[in-house]
């Protein structure tokens, strides 16, 4: 997220300044936390094709969730295109978990 407004603010010189504002954990009261909260966090999805069914069938009354379909067509890779202008930072090393017989 930080890399991307980084490149709307100096790359591509679309705004001046943009400003992030994280609300702190279980104070937001705004609409979209209030729908949030009616969504079990327990749920465990066993393909991602029950998410959105799970979604149309959490709430129905006073109005049902739309649930929008999308394909991978619709979404950018902003990580390919950010890549070619941003070096790594932050060298990542990959752990090894074997289980041995005693």
């Amino acid at each position: 997220m930080f890399r991307y407004m980084y490149h709307l603010v100096h790359i591509k010189k679309r705004f001046t300044k943009v400003m992030l504002t994280f609300p702190i954990r279980r104070h937001s009261y705004t609409e979209c936390d209030k729908d949030a909260s009616l969504v079990n966090q327990q749920f465990r999805a066993e393909v991602p094709w029950n998410w959105p069914q799970y979604f149309e069938q959490a709430q129905r009354s006073p109005h049902p969730f739309t649930v929008v379909h999308c394909d991978s067509a619709v979404f950018k890779n902003f990580s390919h295109y950010l890549d070619l202008l941003f070096l790594p930072s932050t060298q990542w090393s990959a752990d090894h978990f074997e289980r041995s017989n005693p």
